[in-house]
């Protein structure tokens, strides 16, 4: 049976609720475009590729959030971020296989 907690569209869900929750409607928006272009393509890969680009770190990537509230760093939402942001990472990968240019 497929685990569906594992698919990319609701991967990017839970990425984007938990942006939004934590005041980063920036980053949960630059998400939502990619999943609205995810879900209406017909060339998936194009779109895992995007998603893996936006992963790829440098500064003020995305690999560099940091969830805060008040100056404090969020450790709960924090190890969310990085765990949904791996398994993103990891599962399109996986999809593309070895079609990465």
């Amino acid at each position: 049976m497929k685990n569906n907690t594992d698919n990319i569209e609701i991967l990017l869900q839970k990425l984007i609720s938990l942006l939004l929750n934590n005041g980063e409607a920036g980053w949960a928006k630059a998400f939502s475009d990619v999943l609205e272009k995810y879900l209406n393509s017909d060339n998936k890969d194009e779109i895992l590729r995007d998603i893996i680009n936006m992963m790829k770190g440098g500064m003020g990537s995305f690999n560099d959030l940091v969830l805060q509230k008040n100056g404090e760093m969020l450790k709960s939402e924090n190890d969310k971020l990085y765990k949904l942001r791996e398994k993103l990472w990891k599962k399109s990968l996986k999809k593309i296989g070895n079609k990465i240019k």
